[in-house]
């Protein structure tokens, strides 16, 4: 069969448009998207049917005209049919008339076409770069497939059958299948037969699982409930631990022994007196004044006149000097502790600088550890000299034991020597017996021949067996050092054992002793030397504690000794006290005014007014220090010095009251932990417990898990053993299950047996094919490059080639060109093959672009000789190696095209 003519309708991008074909070479020549493919597609949709609408992209439909389909007009057997396909239902509506017009039956086409449908026809007869992939899997076995399915009449039918019966043969058996029937029940066959065999020795296995499981199930129980313990436990601590800030806070607000001195009651009654004072001050300032105007009108001298002037001002400083000479004292005394403290703190040696003293009852806690650590390190040195004994015990037995297989060698060599050399000296042997044998015959004297066979039979055993007893001794010492060796080796790993437990009871004491460095910053120090040094760490801090109290009060009264020299600022003319010590400013500002005290006496007496604001105003300076008095004895019951301490004992009062309700409020929600939160020193102390808690929960956990794997593995052998069953239900169970074996094993058997029946019906139609083929492919792979290659041929599993030279090469080591020519070859002879009983057109898409020039200009002109016996249709986008005779049209590309498909 062979195409006359194309006439398109509407398909791609072509509409109203008919070419004219010839049965030899046809080529269409032109560029990308001039419609090469659409023209392809459009050949096998009117042969064979046009893609539906689950391949879109394969249905070139036009995007400018509803038409859509078209015509070819074929020449098969001297007779011209016209082929016609348009839009419709199951690949579209098909119409075939002949010559005269004539419309045909339908399964006409059909006959035409038999037995090849699109797909056996794109496989055979057509050709794209997208085929020409690998040869890998092209064995002889594919290419009789092919042979088979046009080779013989009906074979395609009977193909499918040999596929069926295989399917369903590999859905009950399979060599190494594990879910088929068969496979299974010959497994099930084997493990009751197994069953079978140990039924008889089950009973005291069951019995000792059962005790086994009874021992396990108790084991789980106390496992459990020790576990659900361990958690509680370590819920409880956890608990604490998320409640330490709180606890921390607590105790940061209980009352310490400085306590708020001053009450509430005192604090009002001072701050009274404080209001008295202040309004009498107002009265003697007022006094004052008034005197002042007197003595203006007197002639004084100025110093008194400044006095007189300042009067208010000396007053209140002469007040104060009780004050004064208590916070002088103060200063004094605060000095002198400061440089003692200081001295001795500097006298202090401390092995770590930076670091902090112990609580009290961490100490106690660190010294009990200490002593733990000391017992558990000492046992572990112990046990590592003990290994590392052991060690070289196992290490110098092991070389006894070398020794010995070295020395052993060269009897064993001599023993193979000997056997070797045996047949030689068996005729002794046989001799010996053979001179025993006949003296036994022999009459009278002549027996004495059995006398030399004894002697030739001793001599042979005495060379036999004179090797053995050095052999036996080497074995003997070999196999009682290998004995000594294991025991060693048990015993080191028992003591391996042993410092893993040692080991894991270390690890806890040393993650507390790490963590109590970290916190309080002794670094590298040993644990000895931290408790060795407790003492002079608690001096230190109390040294600490002392200088800065001191320290305080030392700058408390300097500051207001300072501010009682800025208040004789205005009288610096008078009273000169710059870069003057304390002492000797509070003397001479007690002697100025003093004098000027007498002064002022002197003048009451000699003027009466004078002397009524004088009295008035020793009055009211009485009063203020009887106020004055006041304060200070209520400042003494207090335990105070002076207003300033009041205040800050006033503020201790309100911050302690703060603190009582805050720490109560703490309290109430600690209440039920606080009983175990007062257990712990501090929060190292608790996160070790924390960690040794979690380790021994995990341990426990560890344990349990490994009791119910014991547990369900004891389970289900008892329930295994229980399964199994009497011996006269596994007879039963045994005797079904062969039935069946031998049901399924029937039905696998026909299914394999009718599928190899119908393989070898069906070979042996085509079997004188497959050497035609495998020669034209040959000559076609030789003449397409350049007789490079001259030899093809199979094996079971892939494909090879000769070259020329005589060198071999699988379809693996060829080139990508060369492969692809070899698998054209094949392909080309394959059809031509085929056409010897069914001849069609002959595709070629745009397949040769990674050939060469020669090669490419070979393939065209092995085209061009196949076309003189089956049409060509060849689509390319050049034309320059074309051969002479061919019917050559070109397409063009339209730059504006609706068509996107069309590639």
């Amino acid at each position: 069969m062979w195409i006359k003519q194309l006439k398109i309708d509407g398909f791609g991008k072509w509409q109203q448009q008919a070419f004219t074909l010839t049965s030899g070479f046809n080529a269409f020549i032109g560029p990308n998207e001039a419609g090469k493919s659409t023209l392809n597609a459009f050949i096998t949709g009117v042969l064979f049917g046009f893609a539906t609408k689950k391949q879109p992209a394969a249905q070139y439909l036009p995007k400018t005209t509803r038409t859509y389909g078209g015509s070819l007009t074929l020449v098969t057997a001297q007779k011209t049919y016209v082929l016609k396909r348009q839009a419709g239902k199951a690949g579209g509506d098909v119409t075939l008339m002949a010559a005269d017009g004539q419309l045909q039956p339908a399964a006409l086409l059909a006959h035409l076409l038999q037995p090849v449908d699109q797909t056996l026809y794109q496989a055979i007869f057509e050709l794209n770069r997208r085929e020409l992939l690998t040869v890998a899997n092209l064995s002889r076995t594919t290419l009789n497939q092919y042979l088979l399915a046009i080779g013989a009449i009906g074979s395609q039918t009977w193909l499918q059958r040999a596929d069926d019966f295989e399917r369903a043969a590999a859905h009950l058996y399979r060599p190494k299948g594990r879910v088929w029937p068969l496979n299974q029940a010959l497994k099930t066959l084997e493990n009751l037969e197994k069953q079978q065999r140990q039924v008889r020795q089950q009973l005291p296995a069951y019995q000792q699982v059962q005790r086994k499981l009874q021992q396990l199930t108790q084991q789980l129980t106390t496992a459990q409930q020790q576990q659900q313990q361990r958690q509680k436990a370590l819920a409880q601590t956890q608990q604490l631990q998320q409640a330490w800030p709180n606890y921390q806070r607590y105790l940061a607000l209980t009352p310490v022994s400085k306590q708020a001195t001053v009450t509430l009651a005192t604090y009002q009654d001072y701050q009274q007196l404080a209001q008295k004072r202040q309004q009498q001050q107002t009265t003697l300032q007022d006094l004052t004044q008034q005197l002042a105007a007197i003595t203006q009108r007197t002639d004084q001298t100025p110093k008194f006149k400044f006095y007189l002037a300042h009067q208010a001002q000396f007053v209140a400083l002469a007040q104060a000097f009780p004050v004064w000479q208590r916070t002088l004292l103060q200063w004094q005394e605060a000095k002198e502790q400061v440089q003692r403290l200081a001295a001795e703190q500097q006298q202090q040696t401390l092995p770590q600088a930076q670091a902090q003293a112990l609580p009290a009852d961490l100490v106690t806690s660190a010294q009990a550890k200490l002593r733990q650590t000391q017992a558990l390190q000492q046992q572990f040195d112990q046990q590592q000299q003990t290994l590392h004994e052991l060690q070289t015990k196992i290490a110098a037995k092991s070389a006894y034991i070398a020794d010995l297989e070295q020395a052993q060698q060269p009897t064993r060599r001599q023993q193979q020597v000997t056997r070797r050399t045996q047949p030689t000296n068996t005729w002794q042997l046989g001799v010996g017996i053979g001179l025993i044998v006949i003296g036994f015959l022999l009459p009278h004297w002549l027996k004495i021949v059995s006398l030399v066979g004894l002697g030739l039979l001793g001599y042979y055993g005495l060379q036999r067996h004179r090797d053995q007893p050095v052999q036996a001794h080497l074995q003997d010492q070999w196999r009682q050092a290998l004995t000594e060796l294991d025991q060693l080796q048990a015993q080191a790993a028992e003591q391996v054992q042993r410092q893993a437990q040692l080991q894991q009871q270390l690890a806890p004491l040393q993650e507390f002793w790490r963590q109590l460095k970290q916190r309080y910053g002794y670094g590298e120090l040993a644990p000895t030397e931290i408790l060795a040094a407790q003492t002079a760490y608690q001096r230190d801090q109390q040294l600490t504690q002392q200088l800065t109290q001191q320290k305080q009060r030392f700058e408390q009264a300097a500051t207001r000794l300072k501010q009682w020299q800025a208040d004789l600022a205005f009288a610096s003319d008078w009273l000169p006290v710059a870069q003057q010590t304390p002492e000797m400013i509070f003397e001479q500002v007690q002697t100025y005014v003093t004098a000027m005290q007498k002064q002022v006496n002197q003048l009451g007496q000699s003027d009466q007014r004078y002397q009524y604001l004088s009295e008035q105003l020793t009055q009211i300076q009485q009063a203020i220090k009887t106020t004055e008095v006041a304060q200070q004895d209520l400042l003494a019951q207090a335990h105070l010095l002076n207003v300033h301490e009041l205040e800050q004992s006033y503020a201790a009062l309100q911050a302690q009251n703060q603190q009582d309700t805050q720490r109560e409020v703490i309290a109430s929600a600690l209440e039920p932990l606080l009983p175990a939160l007062q257990q712990y020193h501090d929060l190292v102390s608790l996160e070790t417990k924390l960690a040794t808690q979690k380790a021994e929960l995990a341990a426990m956990t560890q344990q349990l898990q490994t009791t119910q794997q014991q547990l369900s593995d004891q389970r289900a052998e008892l329930k295994r053993l229980a399964a199994d069953g009497t011996a006269q239900t596994l007879r039963q169970k045994i005797a079904a299950q062969q039935a069946q074996v031998l049901a399924l094993g029937q039905q696998w058997l026909q299914q394999n047996l009718a599928q190899q029946w119908i393989l070898a019906t069906l070979n042996a139609a085509s079997a004188q094919r497959f050497p035609v083929l495998l020669q034209q492919a040959q000559h076609y792979f030789a003449q397409l490059t350049l007789n490079r290659y001259d030899k093809i041929s199979f094996n079971a599993e892939t494909l090879f080639v000769r070259r020329r030279d005589g060198q071999k090469f699988s379809v693996e080591e060829l080139s990508q060109g060369t492969a692809e020519q070899l698998y054209v070859a094949l392909r080309l002879a394959f059809t031509q093959e085929i056409a010897k009983i069914k001849a069609l057109p002959i595709i070629i898409d745009d397949g040769f672009v990674d050939f060469d020039q020669p090669r490419r200009q070979q393939m065209l002109k092995l085209l061009a000789e196949i076309a003189q016996h089956n049409q060509v249709i060849y689509f390319g986008t050049s034309a320059a190696d074309l051969p002479d005779g061919v019917h050559y049209q070109g397409l063009t590309r339209e730059e504006e095209t609706n068509d996107q498909t069309a590639l």
